[in-house]
């Protein structure tokens, strides 16, 4: 699919130069898609700022479904209107 967007726009992508290399993002940024998805790269920064806080994530497939799981973590009555900013439940 990729490929196809740069055949569409006539890129080739080994005729790019590169000029300056990507210093302003953190190594689970540039890796979260390599390495397990945004939840992981999300988790191991939280533990680099903050390694003794314990973080709980919970997987959706689908916009829809993460929708969903959104709303229900915000409408939880177990979180103070303060803690809807910090939500990450685990789903095991």
């Amino acid at each position: 699919m990729l490929m196809g967007m740069f055949v569409a726009r006539g890129i080739e992508p080994s005729e790019i130069e590169v000029e300056n290399k990507i210093t302003d993002a953190s190594v689970t940024g540039r890796g979260y898609a390599v390495v397990g998805g945004v939840a992981h790269a999300v988790v191991e920064r939280i533990h680099e700022l903050k390694p003794d806080l314990e973080v709980k994530t919970e997987c959706g497939d689908g916009l829809a479904e993460c929708v969903k799981m959104m709303k229900l973590a915000k409408a939880s009555p177990f979180l103070s209107p303060a803690d809807n900013n910090n939500i990450c439940r685990n789903k095991s």
